[in-house]
């Protein structure tokens, strides 16, 4: 699991741009998270990983977090298949209603996958990604 846990740490530095020292800390705490709420996701291509995603689960609801592919893959379908196999995972464990957190890089993406806009956020913890939109899903319909 930790080379698995560093190859998304890398992908998620690449993708936002991130720090090293930054990185660092998100892998130390990716390994203290509860493995039974949590699940990482890479994509492989070609034997590298090319994107990440992150499910966590709770109650009835379960988030998708990190949804990243590395810039040189951007724009080939990437973003989507880490943001749908988790979904589909999801689906499998009875969860019905699926929320995220998008860029405007990303949002199109997720409203053509079925998400829907709830609100917009104008301030955000992560300096780097300033304009996050929540958006949900409902039923998980048409996968």
């Amino acid at each position: 699991m930790s080379d698995a846990l560093e190859a998304w740490g890398d992908v998620w530095k690449r993708g936002y741009a991130i720090p090293d020292s930054v990185a660092e800390i998100m892998v130390d705490l990716r390994r203290s998270v509860d493995v039974d709420k949590t699940r990482n996701y890479l994509a492989r291509l070609n034997g590298e990983t090319v994107g990440i995603s992150m499910l966590v689960m709770g109650g009835k609801v379960e988030g998708i977090y990190y949804v990243v592919p590395i810039p040189e893959f951007r724009g080939q379908g990437i973003g989507t298949a880490v943001t749908l196999f988790p979904l589909k995972e999801a689906q499998k464990m009875r969860y019905k209603v699926a929320f995220l957190l998008s860029t405007k890089m990303g949002y199109r993406v997720y409203k053509r996958n079925g998400f829907k806009e709830c609100y917009k956020i104008a301030n955000y913890l992560y300096l780097w990604t300033p304009d996050l939109i929540y958006l949900s899903k409902q039923k998980f319909i048409n996968y």
